[in-house]
């Protein structure tokens, strides 16, 4: 399966809770929001669920409708908006699934303060 999608870096340390920063600001542009853990295709109990706090690799979906859209997605078929974020030690990566400049502009955003959040500490 091909994808495609644009990798977005945030380069130094990570801290434990940016999983849960990221997902708090995509529940703000998505209030519907789906997240499920890269290891399968489990979904968290919700965006308040704690486990997201230790997550390292997820994906964040609008709907339960885009989650089973990529679910089931085949080569040639037009995808729902996802986020596929990975928490390293050193970097936070993120990449947008389907078409949605607005998206982009969000996620930016999200990084933006994210960035602003670190020195805050």
């Amino acid at each position: 399966m091909r994808v495609g999608g644009r990798d977005t870096v945030l380069a130094g340390p990570s801290r434990g809770d940016e999983a849960r920063f990221i997902v708090d600001g995509l529940h703000a542009f998505w209030p519907d929001i789906v997240v499920q853990r890269a290891s399968s295709y489990e979904l968290t109990e919700g965006p308040d669920d704690p486990s997201i706090e230790g997550m390292t690799e997820f994906f964040v979906y609008p709907s339960e409708a885009a989650f089973e859209a990529w679910r089931y997605w085949r080569d040639g078929a037009e995808p729902a908006p996802m986020v596929h974020v990975i928490v390293g030690d050193k970097t936070v990566t993120y990449v947008t699934g389907g078409d949605n400049p607005r998206l982009e502009v969000w996620m930016r955003a999200i990084f933006s303060n994210l960035e602003r959040h670190r020195r805050e500490e």
